[in-house]
């Protein structure tokens, strides 16, 4: 293709955006109603599959949205059922499956390279229609694309990935064979299709030489395919941010609060004898409920805020602690108990005794 007929980059940006807005619009839709979708990605080595599979999920929550793109099949695997290492990569309801490459492998490098037997690939081509409808009779929505370049365009491509550094990765021995049996490749395309090009799940085929109205066209088509509106979201007002001291906030409240490395530190330096005989923190990891006998304190400021209550108010301390401590990230809950005991075994680590409930709740009266 001339350079003169490549499409204006700022025009292909633009469209791609609005394109991926809608991508978002249908992820959004597929989880709302519980949809299983699977696209299949095949056509020949450096045809452009990889980069419409990168647009497509640049996006997209991975969670919703995943690549399946299967290595080689292990000696195990060979033993199983055809398409049983494909199956377990289906989606479940609310998800979207791309395929780079798929189960056509057979149908293709595997049928060309000699990697199956004859009486394999025959079967391959009997069962996989039966397959596929069963796949869209369980709900799933199928869609397959072929994606085909010219030798020109495919040769150019080779000689960019072979003498670029960051693209060389791309390039493998099989790619130099698939130019030594383009015409066997060819041969192998046209009899899949006259198999397995169905009513139910039909191939298109998408022209691929000029990438960027590749990956348009791939992106637009595979929208209409799928009949999604747009999700509405509820309004959310987003509260303004509390700046109440913590320790003050506390003392209102009577609650346990969740805390920040900073802030404890900043509300340790704060606190003397008035202030500890009136209110109570828990030190707790987040989401934890077990007590544990021993906390290791990784942060040398919180060991040594707390080294400077024990010596100020020795008799006069007690912490509790459920859990230890992950030292990423640090979001703590305190809570101080008067008239218990605390001690110092060894450095940054802080020996605690541990009391029956009914106990606290005498001693804390």
């Amino acid at each position: 293709m001339g350079k003169k007929n490549k499409m204006d980059k700022k025009l292909y940006e633009s469209e791609l955006a609005r394109l991926q807005i809608e991508l978002v619009k249908l992820q959004e839709w597929v989880k709302q109603e519980g949809l299983k979708v699977v696209v299949v990605f095949e056509g020949r080595d450096a045809a452009g599959k990889g980069g419409v599979i990168k647009r497509i999920t640049e996006k997209l929550n991975p969670r919703v949205c995943r690549i399946a793109a299967l290595p080689a099949p292990t000696e195990k695997e060979k033993t199983q059922w055809y398409f049983q290492r494909y199956v377990a990569h289906l989606p479940a309801a609310g998800e979207i499956v791309l395929f780079d490459r798929s189960w056509y492998n057979r149908a293709g490098v595997e049928k060309v390279m000699g990697f199956c037997s004859d009486e394999q690939y025959q079967e391959f081509l009997r069962s996989c229609p039966e397959f596929e409808r069963m796949l869209v009779r369980s709900g799933i929505v199928l869609l397959k694309y072929w994606f085909s370049v010219s030798d020109e365009e495919q040769e150019k491509r080779f000689l960019e990935r072979v003498n670029t550094p960051i693209k060389r990765w791309k390039f493998s021995p099989m790619d130099l064979e698939s130019r030594n049996r383009w015409a066997e490749y060819s041969q192998a395309k046209d009899t899949m299709f006259s198999y397995t090009d169905t009513k139910q799940c039909p191939w298109w085929v998408v022209p691929s030489d000029d990438k960027k109205r590749a990956r348009l066209n791939c992106i637009t088509h595979l929208l209409s395919q799928i009949d999604y509106q747009e999700v509405t979201y509820p309004e959310i007002d987003l509260p303004e941010i509390n700046k109440e001291a913590t320790c003050e906030r506390l003392l209102k409240n009577n609650l346990l609060c969740r805390i920040t490395m900073t802030e404890s530190s900043q509300l340790f330096s704060r606190l003397d004898l008035n202030l500890l005989k009136t209110f109570r923190i828990l030190l707790q990891e987040r989401n934890t409920r077990k007590t544990a006998e021993r906390l290791f304190v990784t942060q040398p400021a919180v060991s040594q805020a707390l080294q400077k209550l024990r010596t100020a108010f020795e008799d006069e301390l007690f912490v509790k602690v459920h859990g230890g401590l992950d030292p990423t990230p640090l979001h703590w809950i305190l809570k101080i108990k008067l008239r218990h005991f605390l001690t110092v075994s060894k450095p940054h680590s802080i020996k605690l005794r541990t009391l029956t409930q009914p106990h606290l709740r005498e001693r804390c009266a």
